[in-house]
Order: structure tokens, then sequence, then C-alpha cells
């Protein structure tokens, strides 16, 4: 809040004076303020302070900030707002964030918290990496003690788990236990009744409602067509196949309306069998993983080795269980505040009450209580992701020893932006609150009424998603280069014309930087990238990472092409393309006198010594001279900038020394925290580039958050939203004061679990985002819709019903374009390769396989050929492209960079049911195996399986790959079991009896032009019948579905290899054959799919 504004906050006129009056002044009451965006919360909360310090012990005053930058920022304005004399009082109070106040308790009380007398804490970014490597290992010990325990539920148990969630999700579960280890500790684990019993009682209802005479006959009979699948559910011997024989109940209308409840009833009870057995499952787990986990957190403490989390949990447990020291520390403290409440988690939550609630019956009539002043915006909880759970400011604004308030003025926009803004969230907030969404209170202005303006640009538009990325990139520009210079701003009190530098640019992911930062920097637009997570999305951070995973995996080659393709070797594709017809290879090492082309030769020589000395050197020296090799020979052809892209540089080099001094790593373990930092979209606000220039400020709406600017253009709100995947436990107290829980993780939970479903919590904070950016504008402000049609779960698409009028959007001239540095042309360096048709542009080209896994970020440009064979119904893939024919073909050339798997993989353990994404879009040079450490694993072994008398030979072949691909050893017996299934099918039997006549090939690259646009792929295995092509494509990711839903879900992938067949050699495809490897070693299931 600007100091104009303070002085308007100073102006009694205001619509919520009293509530102000109350907060400020009534310093011995107890508040919870709801204060909206703009109403100058933290200002009330200084001014309270200083009412405080007016009289009061500086050292009995507590303040709790949200972050460590919030926590200075507080003590700054409390200093400038205190007479001179009263100065020296801030120092005496405590003002930090909760794990800063948690920490002090800590030391003061060790012993009393189980803790040795000297104890080490983790920084949150390096706990979390320890947090990764201890789920994995945790992970690890479980399976180990399944395969001990050898007990049949327990297995049934864990396969339910990897069936319905898959490997990876058990991390999740990990982790959450381990942030709440000491609930979890009070908890007593009782193993779940039989299974069978319970869905026997479910399901009779069932059976009884197809023969009662007074349901409808109609209905009665579909309810009669259930029976069998019933009784094979009944009849299971397993979990996994009891959920597999569940019928799934679809009755449309039958029976009419009065029939309704029948239907109803019968579904809900089919539902309850599926529940059961999740409860079943989850209770089981439950009981493999709190007690290694409670371990594990017992010997870190016990050791004297904190992690982040560890701080708060221990603080909770120590006030929980120790009165003594609950009530010395409630004496010692007269005034708790604690700023952002909407943001704080439940172990956060607990510690706030176990010192400021009123005493209990156990308490002593002395016991103080210290007054709370908890102050916050439900409408601003954007931080679900973190576990903070906007109901909790809910729930402490409904305790009856604490006072409510509300703050409505607004201090920041203009009367203008204020009523579009009430009129959109007030409807979007009402229609949203029957699912959960936080009451909406309208702000009111303050500001004087002067020129301002709301502009909505875009829409639904019909393109895949990087068409429609390209397109908002575009118009922010456009927008940007009509707004400066022209657009009237307020500044020191006065007003002027807009720069650069009040122009705030707030996207929703780093994703969109993809298209935005080209964008500008094609119109010549200067601008700053502000905050830590969108540091490592820049081109030139980008690069450099892409050339430490080669030196760092120098048995890939395509890490090798990747990394000569980036900016700091700075190779061309002539280049390479000369390279490689000169004989040349992409390993590291070779002789001496090995072929090739000199310049890309001595750049691999360059990664060859990195490699060599990656073992020797720290971290941030290797990181050092490879960066400065980036600086100085490729700076300018990056964005024609060469002091920008230093200062990114020398920020990751800092943040690597850093690091280095915290952990002492390896290069590996500093990509993995790397991609640990990125995947957390972590809160540090960092500004990567200087802002001492006039440029426009981008940065992502969590990290706007308390900022302001003049101009706001919201991006990204059109990016689909991923799939609401979050994981929580529920803690209760029964009348005789036992412990219990309920979990929720995935898609299953125990049976007691109620609360709102993930992805209505998503949509509902992605609402509250949208509510975030667009109250960060001061004068003007400008909100993007792009997003494609078909694009289902995003915030633009959403909003669009409730959008009030706007300012009509300008005619907006095209963007200026500023000519690129001159390239000097390398004709005389290489010949040129000849002209080809296709061009194998980095989006018109497109893998088989991301029609089927869509993991890539690219839209899917399906040739005509493959289109029929996709899905005409309208619907989309996972990530927002569109799979219908209405596809369209991306044309222009994307400026992203090559995929990094290795990070993700490093990072955490991949699952065993489901391919790892891709952060960024796949290229041709990409191909490879790719997929889960088991998928390549026995895909590995697959292609070198003999067909003649196969078997003998696949426990040698399991035990091989799975060293190559690093699979654990506990895994090695499923391996073993699905390369025998696949080879005792009906496919691989066919192989072996073409292989008599002819040849088979195995693991073929595949890549042709088809209607204008470029196919690659990894063809499984491929051979001739009379004169036409037959090909096969093994699975291992196995899914309990019939042969038609297989057939349906893989049919755009072979169509795929099928026409870029077709097109390469000019000869038909026959048949295709899908292979689907069984867990339990039977026989592939052999699906044959009409292309």
């Amino acid at each position: 809040m600007s100091i104009a504004q303070l002085d308007l906050f100073a102006t009694p006129e205001l619509p919520d004076q009293p509530a102000r009056d109350d907060a400020i002044g009534l310093t011995d009451t107890s508040f919870v303020v709801a204060a909206g965006a703009g109403a100058g919360k933290t200002e009330t909360l200084i001014r309270r302070l200083e009412r405080v310090l007016d009289g009061g012990d500086p050292g009995r005053i507590v303040a709790i900030t949200f972050t460590e930058r919030a926590a200075r920022d507080l003590v700054d304005k409390l200093r400038r707002k205190l007479p001179p004399a009263k100065v020296p009082a801030v120092e005496h109070m405590t003002v930090g964030t909760i794990h800063s106040f948690c920490l002090g308790i800590l030391r003061r009380f060790p012993l009393e918290a189980g803790l040795p007398p000297v104890f080490a804490t983790q920084d949150e970014l390096v706990s979390g990496t320890d947090l990764r490597d201890r789920t994995l290992r945790i992970r690890h010990r479980m399976f180990d003690l399944v395969a001990e325990l050898d007990d049949p539920a327990v297995r049934e148990a864990v396969d339910v788990i990897v069936a319905e969630n898959g490997v990876g999700h058990v991390d999740t579960l990990v982790a959450l236990v381990d942030q709440q280890w000491d609930r979890f500790d009070e908890v007593v684990l009782s193993p779940p009744p039989p299974w069978r019993d319970a869905c026997r009682q479910a399901l009779d209802p069932v059976r009884e409602a197809a023969h009662d005479p007074d349901v409808p006959l109609k209905l009665r009979d579909a309810i009669a067509d259930l029976v069998p699948q019933i009784d094979a559910c009944l009849a299971a011997t397993t979990m996994v196949d009891a959920l597999a024989a569940l019928p799934a109940a679809s009755f449309r209308n039958l029976g009419g309306t009065a029939a309704k409840p029948t239907r109803d009833e019968v579904k809900e009870h089919l539902a309850s069998v599926k529940a059961i057995l999740h409860d079943h499952a989850v209770r089981h787990v439950l009981q493999l993983v709190v007690p290694l986990v409670l371990d594990d957190a017992h010997d870190r403490y016990r050791s004297g080795r904190l992690s982040f989390d560890d701080i708060l949990v221990l603080t909770r447990r120590l006030l929980t269980r120790n009165p003594t020291i609950r009530r010395r520390l409630r004496a010692e403290i007269d005034h708790l505040c604690v700023d952002e409440f909407q943001d704080t988690d439940a172990v956060q939550y607990d510690i706030v009450q176990a010192l400021t609630a009123p005493p209990t019956e156990d308490d002593p009539p002395s016991t103080a209580t210290p007054v709370l002043f908890a102050v916050g915006d439900p409408k601003q909880s954007i931080y679900g992701f973190r576990e903070a759970d906007v109901g909790l400011f809910a729930q402490l604004h409904e305790l009856p020893h604490l006072t409510a308030r509300q703050l409505t003025t607004n201090f920041r926009s203009r009367p203008v932006l204020l009523h579009w803004i009430n009129a959109l969230f007030r409807d979007w907030f009402d229609a949203d609150a029957a699912d959960g969404q936080v009451p909406f209170a309208p702000l009111d202005h303050h500001v004087p009424d002067a020129p301002a303006t709301v502009t909505v640009v875009g829409g639904a538009i019909d393109a895949p998603a990087e068409h429609v990325g390209r397109a908002q990139a575009r118009d922010l520009a456009r927008m940007i280069h009509a707004a400066h210079g022209s657009w009237t701003v307020r500044h020191d009190g006065g007003e002027r014309p807009a720069r650069y530098t009040d122009i705030a640019v707030l996207v929703r992911t780093r994703a969109d930087l993809t298209h935005l930062e080209p964008a500008l920097r094609r119109a010549g637009i200067p601008y700053v990238v502000e905050g830590g997570a969108l540091l490592y999305d820049t081109r030139e951070v980008r690069d450099l990472l892409r050339v430490l995973h080669a030196v760092n995996d120098t048995a890939s080659p395509i890490r090798v092409v990747t990394a000569l393709r980036t900016s700091v070797l700075a190779l061309s594709d002539v280049e390479l393309v000369a390279h490689r017809r000169a004989g040349g290879t992409w390993t590291l090492y070779g002789p001496d006198d090995r072929t090739g082309h000199p310049a890309v030769l001595d750049a691999i020589t360059a990664l060859r010594g990195w490699a060599e000395a990656r073992h020797r050197t720290p971290v941030p020296q290797l990181l050092d001279e490879i960066a400065r090799r980036s600086a100085t020979r490729a700076a300018s052809l990056v964005d024609g900038a060469a002091t920008t892209t230093w200062r990114r540089l020398r920020l990751v080099l800092d943040e690597a020394r850093w690091w280095y001094e915290q952990t002492g790593g390896s290069l590996g373990e500093y990509l993995a925290w790397v991609a640990l930092r990125v995947d957390n979209d972590d809160r540090s606000n960092v500004t990567t580039d200087e802002t001492d220039e006039d440029a426009v400020h981008v940065l992502t709406i969590h990290a706007a958050k308390g900022l302001e600017f003049p101009v706001v253009m919201v991006a990204g709100l059109g990016r689909k939203r991923a799939s609401g995947d979050h994981v929580r436990a529920a803690f209760t107290t029964d009348t005789d004061g036992a412990r219990a829980v309920e979990v929720k993780f995935g898609r299953l939970a125990t049976r007691g679990w109620r609360a709102t479903k993930d992805d209505t919590a998503d949509r509902l904070e992605s609402a509250r985002l949208a509510y975030v950016a667009c109250t960060r504008a001061m004068d003007h402000l400008v909100v993007c819709l792009h997003h494609g049609r078909k694009v289902g779960q995003n915030t633009a698409a959403e909003m669009t019903p409730y959008l009030p009028p706007t300012d009509e959007l300008p005619d907006l001239a095209p963007a200026p374009v500023v000519e690129p540095p001159a390239v000097v042309e390398l004709d005389g360096r290489v010949d040129r390769p000849p002209a080809r048709g296709t061009e194998w542009r980095v989006r018109s080209s497109w893998s088989a396989t991301q029609l089927r896994h869509r993991d890539d970020d690219a839209p899917v440009a399906v040739p005509v050929a493959a289109r029929a064979a996709a899905p005409s119904d309208g619907s989309t893939a996972p990530d927002g492209h569109p799979t219908g024919a209405g596809s369209d073909a991306t044309t222009e050339a994307d400026e992203t960079g090559l995929t990094d798997e290795a990070a993700a993989a490093a990072a955490a353990d991949e699952s065993v049911h489901s391919k790892p994404p891709r952060p960024f879009g796949a290229l041709p040079d990409q191909i490879g195996r790719y997929g889960t450490r088991i998928g390549r694993a026995v895909h590995g072994a697959v292609q070198v399986l003999p067909f003649h008398d196969p078997l003998p030979l696949v426990a040698g072949l399991a035990a091989q790959q799975c060293r190559a691909e690093e699979v654990p050893d506990r895994l090695v017996p499923y391996v073993e079991l699905l390369i025998r299934s696949i080879a005792t099918s009906e496919a691989f039997d066919r192989m072996r009896r073409a292989a008599t006549s002819g040849t088979v090939r195995r693991e073929m690259y595949v890549g042709a032009e088809v209607d204008g646009e470029g196919v690659y792929g990894i063809v499984d295995a491929v051979w001739r019948e009379d004169g036409r092509f037959v090909v096969v494509d093994f699975k291992t990711d196995h899914q309990l579905e019939t042969p038609a839903v297989l057939a349906e879900r893989y049919r755009p992938q072979l169509s795929a290899y099928a026409a870029a067949l077709r097109s390469a050699t000019g000869l038909d495809v026959a048949e295709t054959l899908l292979c689907v490897a069984r867990p339990d070693g039977s026989p592939a299931l052999t699906v044959p799919i009409v292309v």
C-alpha cells in the first residue's frame, strides 16, 4: 500500500469505519477479521500493534506472517509509523513465520519435545528433497515388508492400490503421514473386517430388486441383467477381480419418475461395494505405512535431524502433550497476531488454537489467554496445493470467544474496476455456493473516480492448445503496445502515461511463458521475469539444464543431441546433419580419430570434459564454467540481451552455491532438487531480472499476491486444470477419547471420508485465483480468456457466463516486430542437405503415442488418415487437446525445448501402471523407448527374446533389463511374469511363425509425411504377410477393461503407425494387434484392432 493510499486510509468517512475502529482500538478483544482485497488488512494490523505498543510490553507480542518477506515488510512499516522513541521496541517483538516462531519454542524446550539439546533443521526446499528421498525409502521398505509377511490380504490391498492409483500414489500417502505423523501416532489402526461379507450385505438388496414385483418390469429386467456380474463379483477370489466384475449401472429413465428412488438405491448399493473394497485396501496399506513412517520420524527427531515439517509437528505435539509448557507459553504472550490466516493448514491452526483458545476444564483458573488477532480473506485462499484449508477460516469465524469483523473498503482500484469485479465474482461465487465456495463480500471503492478500463480479450477458439497459446501471447503483446504511452495511470500522487514498468502480466503457470517470451521479444517489449519458479523456465536456464542433464547422463544419445542444439553449444541442425552423414555418432566417448563434423566433435569433447569433471568438481563450479560459456557464446542469440541472460544465469549460480553449502550433493542430486523446486512452484518471491529498467513485469498470480500494479493483464486462465488428486486426512475423537482417522488419496478413500470432491475444490480455488489476479489492478485491467472450445476444466470458460459488460476492445494494431540480429550464413562451412517434402517443424510433427497418452504439451496435428480412427464425440484429452476430427494441424515453429524425462524420474519413482508426464513437447529426434521403468524393461527384453523356445531365457533377460532400467529388485519377478505373458501370447506366436519365412523387425522407427504432416513413432514389431504389413504393439500398463475398450483406446495410435507405414512404403497394413501383458504371467491378451 502506497503512501497516498495510507493517507486515504486515514480518512474517517469509510463504509466500514466502525469495524476498523474496533479492530484497531479494542486491543483487549480477540478478533477474526475478514478483509477484502486492497482493504488494508496489513495496515490495520500495524495500527493495532501501534496501539498495543503504547503502554504494552513488546516482548509479549507475537506477530506471525505467511512469508519472511512479509515479516520484513511488517517490521519496516511499523518502524516508519512509530515515533522515534518507540522504534527500538520493535526489536523486542517476535515477528516472523510460523516456522521461525515454533523453532524458537523447540530451542527453548528441546528435551520436553523429545529432542537432543542441540539439533539441526532444514530449509524448506532442502527439506522437500529430503522428503522425496525419505518417501522412496519408506515405499521400498513397505514392499519389502509385503514380501516378508506374504499375507494374501495385504497383497490384495496393494494390488488394489496399484491398479486404481498406481505405485506413485503410495508416495503421496507416505508424505501425508509424514507431514502429520504426530496425529497418526495417536490413532489405533485396527484391521478392516472381511470385505466379502460387507459386499454381500450391500448387494443383497440389488438381488432382491431384480425379483421385486413392485419394481417396473423394464427396470426389473435391467437389474436382473446385472445379477450375473454381481455373482461374479461376490465369487471373486481377490479384491482386484471383484472390482473388475462389479457392474456399472446405467438405467437411464427406466420405470419413469416413480421408479427413481429404486434406481438411485441400486446405484448407491453398487457404489458402496466399490467404497467397501477401497476402504479395505486403504486401511490395510495404512497398517503398513504408518508404523514405517513413525519409526523414521522417531529416529529422525531423536537424533536431532528435523525436517521443515517436523518443526510444526513437534511443536503441536509438545503443546498438546505437555500442558505445563503450554500454560507457560500462554502466560508469556499477551497478543498473538496472525496475518493471511486463510492460508493456514491444520497443523498451524492447531498451534494457534493451543495458545489462544479459552482454558479447558483441566486448566487451572489462573491460566492466561492471549488476545488473538487473526486477519485474512477467504476469497484469496489459493494455496490448497500446499494443504491450506480455507474451511479453517470459517471454523475460526464461528468460535464464540472471537469477535468477527469485516473490512470492505478498497484503497487500490478505481471504481470502474471494482464495479466490474463485484458484478463478476458476486454472481460467480454465489453460483458455486452450494459446492462450498466462500461467501462473497463486495468491495467498496474509495479511490476517486477517473478514467479506467476493463478489457476482455479472446474467447473460445476452435484450435489446438498450441494455437490458443500463440493467440494469447500475440494479443498480450498488442495490448501492451496499445497501453504503453497511451493509458493514464497513477504515480506518486499524480498521473502519467503508462510506462512498461507500470504493466504486469500475471500468468497462471510457468507454461504460459513458452509463447509469451518469444512474442514480447519479437515486439521489442522489455520485460522482467519475477518469481523463483519462473526463473527455471526461461530459455537460457532451460538450455543450461539440458546441458547438465547430458553431462550427468552420458549414456543417452538423445540428451547429447538435445545439449548440442542448445544456445550453450550453439550448433545448428545443418551441422548435426553433416556430422551424421560423415559417420559421426552421439556418444561422448570414442577413438581420437573418430569421424564427424569438426564443430560437433569439439562440442562433444567439451561435454565429455564436463562429464569427467562432475565427480571431482563441486556443482557450483561446474555450473559456473558451463554458464559462462553460455553467456559469452550465445547470449545475444537468445534474445539480443546479453545482460539479461547473464543476470538470470547468475541467479541460478547463486542458488546452486546455496544448495551446495546446505547439502554438498552431486550433480544428479542438484538436478533432482531443481525439478522438485519447479514442480512445487515455490512461493519464494525472487526477482529474476533487475528491476531498475523500464520493463513489463511477468510473474505468476501466486507470486503477485499482496502486490499491486497500475495495469494488470491476466493470462493463462484458459489452460486446462490438472485433475484433482489431493491427499487429505481427517482425525476424529469418540466419546471414549479414542482417535480415528479417515484418509483420501487419489481415487481411493476410507468409507468415513466426507469432503468436497477434488475437482470441485480445484474449481473453487481457481475462481479465487482469478479474483486475486483481477484485484491486483489499480487503474486498468485486461483479462485474457483465450481457450480451446473443446477444452474442459478451465477457468476462462467457467468465468464467461458471469462476465459483466466491459470496455469495447480497441482496434489493436499489430505489435511492432523487431528485426533479430543478423546471422552469418553457414554455406561455406558445410554442405546443406537436399530439400525434402516434409518440414519437420516442432509442432507440425506428430508422435503416434501422443494421440493415445496425451503427455506432450503440444496439440495433436492428426493427419486425415488417422482422424477417422480418433473419437469423434468431441471429447478432450487429459491435457485439453481435442481428439475429434476437428483438430487442426499447427503450422508455426515452437520455441520450447526438448523434453526432459530424467529430472522427473529422479524426483520420483515412476508408476508401475502409468507413464510419467513429459514437461515439454516431444520432437522427432527424441524417439526412443519411453514409459515406466517396468515398461521399458519388458520392451527391452521382448526386443531380444528368441522366437524358438524363449521361456528358458525369460528370467535372465528380466534380471538384465531390470538392472539396466534401475527397477527395484523386489519387482524383478513381476517383470518376469509380464515378459512370460507376452512370450506365450498369440501375438508372439504369430511373430514366431512369421520369422520362419521372413523378417520380423522389432522396435522399428517409422517416420513419414501423412497429409502434409510429419508422423513418427516406434513400432514394437512389424512383418509382411502376402505383401501387406502386420503391426504388433505391446502394452504393460494393463487396465481392468474389456478388449473392446482397449481397442477403442489404442486405435488412434495404431492407426497412426499404419498411416505412416503406408506413406513411407506404399504398402498397405493388413492387421494391427494389441498385445496386453497379464500380471500373473498367463498368456497376454491379443486384441485385433481394425484401422
